[in-house]
């Protein structure tokens, strides 16, 4: 079961949506989609105000300038867009990084 999105506010120019309260990767798929949703209205012209749209595991943040778009009705949008947008998988990939953890004493 999907938790309900929540809006919090950061600040006077930004919105998180967050999609779930633990790191997982079908929230993480919700993050990406809600992401690429809202870039797409941006990009149509329809997001006025949108600056920046910014994933993370387990919310997204948008960035907005209220001189152009009214707060209140720019959070009221993302959280219907949260409601119908859909996951987003990307492909996986597995990094391998070579590491050194032997100890040694220092010249004497």
């Amino acid at each position: 079961m999907q938790a309900e999105p929540r809006l919090l506010a950061m600040g006077d120019t930004a919105w998180t949506v967050e999609l779930g309260a633990h790191i997982d990767v079908d929230v993480n798929a919700r993050c990406m989609g809600l992401a690429q949703t809202i870039t797409d209205w941006a990009a149509s012209g329809e997001g006025q105000g949108v600056v920046d749209v910014v994933p993370t595991f387990r919310s997204v943040t948008v960035h907005y300038d209220p001189r152009a778009v009214d707060g209140t009705q720019l959070g009221d949008a993302l959280l219907r867009m949260a409601k119908v947008s859909k996951p987003l998988q990307s492909a996986s990939r597995t990094w391998r990084l070579p590491a050194c953890f032997e100890v040694s004493s220092p010249p004497t």
